[in-house]
């Protein structure tokens, strides 16, 4: 059975939110509150690709909606809904940066040198070697191998996808060639 999230149905006001008293009212809460738990963990999983696995996503949430109902002050004013729902993205957030161990500025210049190589690909009808992405960053051969180290130093090359922008030949097919 399909559940989504409706605030209008479950709305729950800050005068009326009151921290649970038992174990069987926190889990109340948690079971009300899975469906906006799932939900902000597939627009996250919609934003940051597929790759990532909702289960997990989703239990990243739920520690973030423990969080929330924890440490939710009603005194405040604040809305518990849109307090809960920015604590459980928080949440997803923190612990996929945590889980990343490629720095920021990294990704920024592999997402430069990937959207180069993409927008040269669909000019030219066929992947583009690596000078003709250099020229198109604006760079000489030597600078684009600097870039290329910085951008994408640790990344798994498929044996059978195309080449990345660093790379000019497909290893499976230089094997096939080569024992033919």
């Amino acid at each position: 059975m399909k559940q989504n999230w409706h605030p209008k149905e479950k709305k729950q006001n800050h005068s009326s939110f009151s921290p649970p008293q038992s174990q069987s009212e926190l889990n109340a809460l948690l079971k009300q509150y899975e469906p906006l738990v799932k939900k902000l963990a597939q627009q996250i999983q919609n934003n940051f690709g597929k790759h990532l696995d909702l289960d997990e996503l989703m239990q990243m949430g739920r520690l973030g909606l423990v969080q929330a109902i924890e440490r939710f002050d009603p005194k405040r004013g604040v809305n518990f809904e849109n307090y809960c729902s920015k604590r459980i993205s928080g949440a997803i957030l923190d612990e996929l940066r945590r889980q990343d161990w490629v720095p920021r500025l990294v990704r920024q210049q592999a997402s430069k040198l990937q959207k180069a190589y993409a927008e040269l690909q669909a000019k030219l009808g066929r992947p583009p070697h690596e000078n003709e992405v250099a020229q198109y960053l604006e760079m000489n051969l030597a600078e684009y191998h600097h870039f290329c180290q910085k951008a994408l130093p640790h990344t798994v090359h498929s044996l059978t996808t195309p080449p990345s922008p660093c790379e000019d030949a497909n290893p499976l097919q230089e094997i096939i060639d080569s024992q033919a």
